[in-house]
């Protein structure tokens, strides 16, 4: 078996979400604030999970409409801009708690 060359494999594949599976995301994370907010940090900036997890206040800028974010995987930041009026709202409100 040591002689038999492996065949290379594609496993990469992109998907993303239709209009309508996004809306029914929206729909059934609308009654939990902080989930509604992380779906729509994902969806607006393409950051992985840990990066979202990780992104503070001083990372936002609400004059620009822009939010700081760091590439895990290459450990690189990048900014990527506040998609929505609903996102930036979130945003604020979120901040205002945690200064409270």
């Amino acid at each position: 078996m040591k002689k038999v060359k492996s065949l290379k494999v594609d496993n990469s594949r992109e998907r993303y979400l239709t209009k309508n599976e996004i809306l029914q995301l929206f729909e059934h994370t609308q009654d939990d604030e902080q989930l509604h907010l992380f779906i729509l940090l994902a969806l607006t900036t393409g950051a992985r999970v840990g990066a979202i997890c990780k992104i503070t206040p001083r990372d936002i800028n609400f004059d620009t409409k822009t939010i700081s974010v760091l590439d895990e995987k290459n450990r690189e930041k990048y900014t990527a801009f506040l998609g929505s009026q609903e996102l930036e709202e979130l945003l604020k409100k979120k901040g205002k708690k945690s200064k409270a």
